[in-house]
């Protein structure tokens, strides 16, 4: 990639000047970013009998890097002036993982069981380098253009910054009766975390976690008929702390790992031409931010999340089918420092998301189908104080796809053109970034099967 830019962060206290044309790019003409990734995995069964089954995996990952950026101006005041930088980072992460288990099925009296029992293990080590450059004045109208990034006010070389050790042994077993209108799903893992960083050019362990907890879960399924269901769960999982995002200055810092829990609870219907589901939810995950002018990032409290979802799909006419939905969230702080901000509105989370897709098999052209779709998001908040928010915005899309045959072969050509009326809209982060929507854009693309 090339001049790849990245959010923005506003000073406290300030109004957040209107988005700017999307067009306008903050990063430099030197900016880029280069990776590549190596995978390989395999995976196998073996049954033991015709209701026994052991099954293993094994994978590893190599993912290098090198890139040179600007990681987010800070905006200074309503005239939209701002703060940049530049810095440039090498690094390569290494993993390694592994599973192994045994699946049965098996009855007692009228209740079917299927027991699985598995273990995994993950191993990941990381390696930065880093180099940071001066900061420049700009604007986010007018950007200034730099010829270099000038002389280097910090530097450390790639070493080891890292290391994420995941351990789990878990079982589960799915309790079917009444011919699948009834289900329960009972399971528990024992779970272990292990993550540590290290100081840059010492290559010394700066932080050490090693925690363990047993996650228990459960979930039910009930089927009055067969095209409708009711369902309610409860999840609980030991994950690792949240990674800086690459905006931040710490960005090789490592976190404590945290318990999450998650409650749902919901409906849903398929008549096969019509469909909808209902939801409620909760869950709790750690709230962190980046400080605008420190650059930063540090975790604050926690962050509850309380929503509705609503999900419909279906033809409602010949050759007219629509797909959409809609979410309420209440997301909120908790457990803040000093208990300041406890009951604010979390960053980055708007309290309404909708979208409406409509799709048309067009009578007159065989294998021409239009499409049309509608996106909406409410105002999110961008500060933990509640003071600056980015408001709510709209985006319309339409396009065609078309289904041939070219030489024997099932072609499909598709054009669509986003944000079609080249709306200016900031969208909210939850890591206190505000970033600038994509302008009217058009897309093509050809597939071919064979």
């Amino acid at each position: 990639m090339k001049a790849a830019q990245r959010g923005y962060t506003p000073v406290p206290g300030i109004a957040l000047p209107s988005a700017p044309d999307p067009r306008i790019n903050l990063a430099q003409p030197f900016d880029y970013a280069r990776s590549r990734s190596l995978t390989g995995l395999t995976r196998a069964e073996y049954d033991l009998s015709n209701n026994v089954t052991m099954f293993g995996a094994i994978g590893g990952n190599e993912f290098r890097y090198d890139k040179r950026e600007d990681p987010g101006a800070t905006i200074l005041n309503t005239s939209a002036d701002a703060l940049g930088t530049s810095r440039f980072q090498t690094g390569k992460s290494e993993a390694f993982s592994g599973e192994a288990g045994v699946r049965a099925r098996f009855d007692t009296g009228p209740i079917g069981h299927e027991v699985v029992v598995s273990g995994s293990a993950q191993n990941r080590t990381d390696w930065l380098g880093q180099t940071n450059y001066g900061t420049y004045l700009t604007n986010i109208y007018s950007p200034a253009l730099l010829a270099t990034a000038g002389a280097p006010v910090s530097t450390f070389p790639e070493g080891k910054s890292g290391f994420l050790g995941l351990r789990s042994v878990g079982v589960a077993d799915t309790l079917t009766t009444m011919g699948g209108m009834l289900q329960l799903i009972v399971g528990a893992r024992q779970q272990q975390v292990i993550a540590n960083s290290y100081a840059p050019v010492s290559g010394l362990e700066t932080t050490h976690y090693d925690q363990n907890a047993t996650s228990p879960s459960i979930a039910l399924v009930v089927r009055p008929i067969k095209q409708l269901s009711f369902y309610a769960n409860y999840i609980e999982g030991l994950s690792p702390g949240p990674t800086p995002p690459s905006g931040a200055v710490n960005t090789n810092a490592v976190f404590a790992p945290f318990k999450t829990r998650q409650v749902e609870v919901g409906t849903k219907l398929d008549l096969g031409g019509f469909g909808a589901s209902l939801a409620a939810f909760q869950i709790s995950q750690p709230s962190g931010v980046i400080d605008p002018i420190t650059k930063i990032y540090s975790l604050d409290g926690q962050q509850r999340n309380r929503g509705i979802e609503l999900n419909t799909f279906g033809e409602v006419a010949p050759g007219v089918r629509v797909l959409g939905g809609v979410t309420w969230l209440d997301a909120r702080l908790t457990q803040t420092q000093g208990h300041l901000y406890d009951g604010n509105h979390a960053i980055g989370a708007p309290g309404l998301q909708g979208n409406l897709g409509v799709e048309w098999d067009t009578p007159f052209v065989p294998g021409l189908t239009a499409t049309a779709r509608a996106i909406y998001t409410s105002r999110a908040y961008v500060s933990a104080d509640n003071t600056q928010s980015v408001p709510d915005w709209a985006t319309f899309d339409i396009g065609a796809r078309y289904a041939t045959t070219l030489a024997g072969r099932p072609t499909t050509f598709r054009a669509q053109l986003t944000n079609l009326f080249d709306k200016h809209y900031w969208i909210g982060n939850p890591t206190g970034y505000v970033i600038s929507g994509m302008p009217r854009t058009l897309w093509l693309s050809m597939t071919v099967d064979f």
